[in-house]
């Protein structure tokens, strides 16, 4: 286990490249003038304290310049289709030199880097910046991306071995080990009960704000896709627009706390920046990064922390691995502390289900699950994933199909075997089944995706051990569910306040939800939305009042379930999709 700390530093570095489909090669081009000085400096300051730091560059950065063929600038990358972006995502490229147009090109900038007295890893950034996680963005033209990449970078005589995706937005991990790399940078979501891209801004500028300690990490490995992520800790943030109010210093006093976490807990600060970040108030965020600098630097003399690259930091924990942010151990304690209740609630066929919040919510789930049995013809294998003390699994045996259950709690799987010793379940982790590919004619998923920080593993599985054209069946939390259970736990997790709240959860909305299913490859995809209303809260207030009004009012619940833009006030996301 590693017990000093370490520290690391990542730069996007990409000129133009970073924000041209959206405008900022215009918008900021002041900015990006001042690029190379900044890198000067920010180099000086890396040879000064002695700082190796992980430079991810985008590929066209490599050239000197270059020509259109066939009136195309590089025919052999592959388009990406991103909406946003209308027409040929290369038409800004001036297929020209860095005497031309440095914007556009740094090959000065690459042997600037490779230059440094205080040897600095060159990562990569993509090619030309396209989203790697976007629908927009095909397998192929990725593929195109990297096999780009690599080929410049080794005419370079650099063996690229990180990656950071564009956007910090992640997509197609499989092309990655393909094309010889083992690292990637990988986001942490400040506010991860649900990604909303104003409040996510928000919150990380209110982090800066008020220095709110910033997270350490370990590495998470990804066996499957022979990949290392390490996720980002803090950036270090630009003074503009908004950004202009975070007093002096308060970038230094966060990442010392980042510092300081990491020395105590033997972990990972990763803080990362721009070049481009320090173009405004230029030499006060130079002061506060060599502070950063400096503070590190007295650690490493003292023994108890390492300055590495990204690539050195993520071998740096072979034991270890980041689940306390993806995946809530205390979901695990909770549910085997509670099996006794959750066997009571789960009483067959729920008769009584009036009589609380948790009971009505999964009875109102039930049409669902049934209309979702009875499009699967014929005999069928389903995966309940997350099968608890078995009812659903039951349900799926008494209709006629062949269940297996998973749960990775022993006390839940314990009542299960009590209720229904004929059933076939095991014991295991959600993200990393015992099963083959393409084994399940259908999985289904209930009340589990809640318990994941990063949802994507957890879907990849799903997506994986699913046949192709089968289907599954999915529940989630909804961020703005009228019980304002989300906002509560999600405001809980932002502050730290675990006394007040079972156990940290994460919520989705219809959109987002849709979004992580598409994105691990699911098609045919619908998410419906069941049971409004504050129940669960007047349930431990008022319990009686609570039970007569769902009892009251369940004509009207079932009525506003059918309303597809209420979906999101629901207080339960159910999703079907198909994989292709």
């Amino acid at each position: 286990m590693q017990k000093k700390g370490v520290f690391t530093i990542s730069i996007d570095t990409e000129l133009a490249w970073g924000t041209f489909d959206l405008g900022g090669h215009i918008k900021y081009k002041e900015a990006y003038k001042k690029y190379r000085p900044i890198i000067a400096k920010v180099l000086g300051l890396f040879d000064k304290y002695e700082i190796p730091a992980t430079w991810a560059i985008v590929g066209h950065l490599f050239l000197e310049g270059c020509k259109k063929d066939g009136g195309m600038a590089h025919p052999e990358i592959i388009r990406p289709q991103h909406k946003w972006f209308s027409g040929d995502w290369l038409r800004l490229d001036p297929a020209t030199n860095v005497m031309a147009d440095d914007l556009w090109y740094g090959s000065d900038i690459v042997k600037m880097i490779l230059s440094a007295q205080t040897k600095q890893e060159i990562a990569s950034h993509s090619f030309c910046h396209m989203i790697f996680s976007d629908p927009g963005c095909s397998s192929e033209a990725a593929e195109s991306d990297l096999a780009k990449c690599v080929d410049l970078a080794k005419k370079e005589g650099i063996d690229l071995k990180t990656f950071v995706f564009p956007r910090n937005s992640g997509g197609h991990f499989d092309l990655l080990a393909k094309y010889g790399f083992n690292v990637f940078r990988g986001q942490r979501e400040l506010f991860p009960c649900f990604k909303l891209g104003y409040l996510q801004r928000l919150l990380y500028f209110v982090s800066d704000l008020f220095c709110i300690s910033p997270p350490v990490v370990v590495p998470n490995p990804m066996p499957r896709q022979g990949l290392i992520e390490v996720r980002d800790s803090m950036l270090f943030r630009f003074s503009y627009g908004i950004s202009r109010f975070i007093p002096k210093g308060a970038r230094f006093k966060r990442a010392k706390k980042g510092i300081n976490k990491a020395v105590a807990e033997g972990k990972i600060f990763h803080l990362w920046f721009h070049p481009f970040n320090f173009a405004w108030q230029t030499e006060s965020l130079f002061d506060e990064l060599e502070h950063i600098l400096s503070y590190a630097q007295q650690f490493r003399e003292e023994g108890k922390l390492d300055i590495s690259t990204l690539y050195d930091a993520a071998q740096a924990f072979p034991d270890m691995s980041d689940d306390g942010e993806r995946f809530n151990p205390l979901g695990v304690i909770l549910h085997n502390d509670r099996s006794g209740l959750f066997k009571k609630d789960y009483s067959d066929n729920l008769n009584d289900y009036h009589s609380n919040a948790f009971k009505y919510g999964r009875k109102k789930v039930e049409p669902l699950f049934f209309d979702f049995l009875g499009h699967l013809n014929g005999k069928k294998r389903i995966l309940d994933l997350g099968s608890g003390t078995g009812y659903f699994l039951n349900l799926v045996r008494k209709n006629g199909f062949e269940g297996v259950g998973l749960d990775i709690s022993g006390n839940m799987l314990k009542q299960l075997k009590n209720n229904y010793p004929q059933l076939r379940v095991n014991q295991a982790d959600a993200r990393n089944t015992p099963f083959r590919d393409n084994t399940f004619d259908a999985v289904v998923s209930i009340e589990t995706l809640r318990y994941f920080s990063d949802r994507k593993p957890l879907l990849r599985e799903i997506f994986r051990v699913v046949k192709p054209g089968g289907l599954v069946f999915i529940t989630a939390a909804p961020a703005f569910a009228l019980n304002f259970y989300g906002f509560f736990n999600a405001f809980c997790r932002f502050l730290r306040l675990k006394k007040f709240v079972s156990c940290f959860q994460s919520f989705e909305t219809v959109g987002s939800l849709q979004g992580k299913l598409k994105n691990v490859g699911f098609v045919d995809i619908k998410v419906s939305g069941r049971f409004f209303g504050p129940y669960f809260l007047l349930d431990k207030i008022f319990p009686r009042i609570s039970s007569f009004l769902m009892r009251k009012f369940e004509p009207l619940d079932d009525r506003l379930s059918s309303l597809d833009n209420l979906r999101n006030l629901s207080n339960h996301l159910i999703a079907v999709a198909k994989k292709p």
